[in-house]
C-alpha cells in the first residue's frame, strides 16, 4: 500500500489534512475491496454456455436420424465452436475472479471426459485444464456463481451460490453476463 506521505505529492496543497486522510482511507478501502473480490469463485458450464452444443446436436440428428445420441459420436465435443464472445468474456472474468469450468460429462460418450478437456485446452489454454471440473452434481461445488443454461437437472437448483441462467432474458448472451459483473464489481475493460 502507498504511504500517505507519498500520496500527498499528488494532492493540491490547499486541501485540509483531515480531508486528505479521509480520501486516503477511502482509496485504501477500495483497494481492499478489489483484493477481496478476487476470491469470488465463478463456475461456468460448457455445453451451450461456452460451446455451441445444440446446433451440432440438431444437425447430426437431422442428417443421421438413426443416431439416437449424437453426442456419443467420436469427436463430438472436439468439433464444437465457442459461443459468441464466450472466450473473451471468460478471459475477462479470469482477470478478476477465480474461474472454473464446471461441466457434466455425457453418460452416452465416455470420451466426453477427454474431449471436453482437449476443448478447454484448445480454446482457453492449458492453465484452464487444471480448472476443469466434470461432475453431474454441480451442487457439490462451493462457489459464489454458477453460469449455466439449465436451472435444474445436474444440481444447479441446489447450488449454494447465485445461479446465472445463461440464455435467459436477463443473461441472454455473454455481453450481458460480462456487463453484469462489470456493474456489480465496478470493473472496466482495461483491467
Amino acid at each position: 500500500m502507498q504511504k500517505i506521505e507519498d500520496f500527498y505529492k499528488d494532492i493540491p496543497a490547499k486541501l485540509p489534512e483531515n480531508i486528505i486522510r479521509r480520501y486516503f482511507r477511502l482509496r485504501n478501502s477500495i483497494e481492499i475491496f478489489k483484493q477481496h473480490k478476487m476470491n469470488k469463485i465463478i463456475y461456468i458450464d460448457m455445453d451451450d454456455v461456452l460451446c455451441d452444443f445444440i446446433n451440432v446436436y440438431q444437425k447430426i440428428k437431422k442428417e443421421q436420424p438413426q443416431i439416437e445420441y449424437p453426442q456419443s459420436k467420436y469427436g463430438f465435443w472436439l468439433n464444437l465452436k465457442p459461443i459468441d464472445n464466450a472466450i473473451d468474456s471468460v478471459n475477462f472474468l479470469r482477470k478478476h475472479f477465480d474461474v472454473y469450468i464446471l461441466s457434466a460429462p455425457s453418460e452416452h460418450n465416455p470420451l466426453s471426459y477427454a474431449e471436453k478437456r482437449i476443448w478447454v485446452e484448445n480454446y482457453l489454454g492449458f492453465d484452464m485444464v487444471n480448472r476443469l471440473i466434470l461432475s453431474s452434481h454441480k451442487n457439490l461445488n462451493k462457489g459464489d456463481y454458477l453460469i449455466d443454461d439449465y436451472t435444474e437437472g445436474k444440481g444447479q437448483e441446489k447450488f449454494e451460490g447465485q445461479l446465472i441462467n445463461f440464455g435467459s432474458d436477463k443473461f441472454s448472451d455473454w455481453n450481458k453476463v460480462k456487463d453484469y459483473f462489470k456493474r456489480k464489481y465496478h470493473l472496466d475493460n482495461k483491467s
